[in-house]
């Protein structure tokens, strides 16, 4: 007569041999986790990037990068500089095709990848003194390309791969400007979809600038020039044609005045809106890097800085990075010149409880066309 205990041992023995060959197949793939403070970053995990599945890529680039503006791909230590550069390129479908074909187009200042001049390498050594001092206290806040005379069209995709890292320090802090829109007032939101920025581009301003202890207001040197020839003009708004959001277009380092305001009043209000609304809790994100990693992030809604260079005094912190070349200043429009005049009367516009002025001047100025509405 059979005893109970087989009835126990059969099925569960069943079950252990089904799970051990069909358990695997389910699981297999790669993993999407959101580790940081914030749903907006992504790690993916056990993804092997030069033999993805094309569904599994497609919706990587399509439907994840959309809902998450931060893409880490986990312990990628066998990724080539070219193979970098074509997976970087399909989370951009606008990007600059012949400009990625060319070595004439290279946006990035930095020394190249010889097997791929669009891919920067990037190694600091604070023993050298390889940093600059603007780094080694204190944050840097930036978005990549917003402001530069190089090109109207700032890049919409930037990565990094990380190659080596210090023990301590070396994050990289994020910043949602979509959110941080989002979040303004009515009042402040129908202020800021009007304004003009200038922006310096003399080597003065980029190579010796000084920001306060936020990292993001900017203490000087600016022109004495009030119109130099190296500043450009660039709406502080733009709206998205497939999401409708709007964003800033903003960078600290090379921003001087609202066209039609005063330089005070206008680094005034941008302290204010940093402050209050894009860096507190809730949308900051700093990221720990390990070595293998690789962060793509799309630049047109994020603004970020490193951490000071003093915390890995001594180490290095060595990473490749890619600025990539793209066609269109927002999805489904291209960027139009146009000349006109902008009256810089002495006008007022109240912010709550913030009145900014401007001084009266009439000049005109090249800007680029901003999104319908």
């Amino acid at each position: 007569m059979p005893s109970r205990n087989n009835f126990v041992v059969g099925p569960v023995f069943l079950f252990f041999c089904f799970t051990t060959i069909f358990g695997p197949k389910c699981i297999e793939g790669f993993r999407f986790l959101t580790p940081y403070s914030v749903p907006w970053v992504a790690a993916i995990q056990n993804v092997d990037l030069q033999n993805i599945d094309h569904d599994d890529m497609r919706a990587l680039t399509e439907d994840c990068f959309q809902k998450c503006p931060i893409m880490v791909f986990k312990r990628q230590t066998e990724c080539s500089a070219p193979d970098l550069l074509n997976l970087v390129s399909k989370f951009d479908p606008d990007c600059d095709i012949d400009a990625l074909s060319s070595n004439q187009t290279v946006l990035h200042p930095f020394r190249s990848e010889p097997d791929a001049p669009h891919v920067a390498i990037r190694e600091g050594n604070t023993k050298k003194k390889d940093l600059g001092d603007q780094f080694r206290f204190g944050p840097v806040w930036h978005m990549d390309l917003v402001g530069s005379k190089a090109t109207t069209v700032p890049n919409v995709v930037s990565a990094f791969h990380f190659l080596q890292g210090p023990k301590v320090g070396g994050n990289t802090v994020f910043a949602n400007l979509e959110i941080a829109y989002a979040s303004f007032p009515p009042d402040i939101r129908q202020l800021v979809d009007s304004l003009q920025c200038v922006f310096d581009n003399d080597l003065n301003s980029l190579f010796n600038f000084r920001l306060d202890a936020d990292g993001f207001t900017r203490l000087g040197p600016f022109p004495e020039d009030e119109e130099s020839k190296d500043q450009v003009i660039r709406p502080l708004v733009q709206r998205d044609a497939v999401t409708g959001r709007k964003r800033f277009f903003f960078t600290p380092v090379r921003f001087n005045h609202f066209v039609g305001w005063d330089r005070e009043a206008s680094w005034e209000f941008m302290t204010y809106l940093f402050h209050t609304y894009i860096n507190r809790p809730g949308n900051t994100a700093s990221i720990e890097w390990e070595e293998g990693d690789i962060a793509i992030f799309n630049n047109h809604r994020l603004i970020h800085t490193s951490t000071p260079w003093e915390l890995y005094k001594g180490e290095d912190r060595r990473f490749r990075l890619i600025f990539l070349n793209s066609k269109k200043m927002y999805s489904g429009s291209n960027p139009t010149s146009i000349s006109g005049s902008v009256a810089r009367g002495s006008s007022s516009a109240s912010t709550g409880n913030f009145v900014a002025r401007g001084k009266a001047e009439t000049k005109d100025i090249q800007v680029v066309d901003p999104a319908p509405g």
